[in-house]
């Protein structure tokens, strides 16, 4: 009865140091590309009057050199009512981190002869939209425009 229960021991013993030997020789699982870094930004503040800088802090997902931004009127689709002189360069990073600040406009300057062309931005809410080199844009950030205390 002892010879046999030594056996089994002997037996499960390396039954278990074989299977691990076996577990570790295993290729690992195949594991799929990870996804893309999804770009994203958020604005700070997010209200206050014309005028106001706001800046723009985010990552594009990936090296990139320059972001393109707009107010506009609606969170999705492209609706500008006011695009910068120029576009903002960026130093590349390899995540494409960023952090742009700009004056809040006064007036729409989208479209020469536009309904926004030189139109005042009242007190409201407005969208920021922001693109990196083009690329799909990135969810809007609203900026609501507040009357200047007098």
């Amino acid at each position: 009865m002892r010879v046999r229960r030594a056996a089994a021991a002997v037996v499960a013993v390396l039954a278990l140091s074989l299977g691990a030997t076996a577990a570790e020789a295993a290729p690992p699982p195949f594991v799929p590309h990870p996804p893309p870094i999804a770009s994203t930004f958020k604005i700070h503040p997010s209200s206050g009057p014309v005028g106001t800088k706001v800046t723009m802090t985010g990552l594009c997902g990936s090296a990139t050199a320059a972001l393109l931004y707009v107010v506009q009127l609606s969170e999705v689709g492209f609706d500008p009512i006011w695009v910068p002189p120029e576009w903002a360069p960026l130093k590349p990073t390899p995540l494409g981190v960023f952090s742009v600040s700009f004056k809040f406009p006064a007036t729409g300057n989208f479209g020469i002869g536009g309904p926004w062309n030189g139109k005042p931005l009242t007190p409201g809410t407005y969208y920021v939209s922001a693109s990196c080199n083009g690329a799909p844009a990135m969810p809007a950030q609203p900026f609501t425009v507040v009357a200047r205390a007098r």
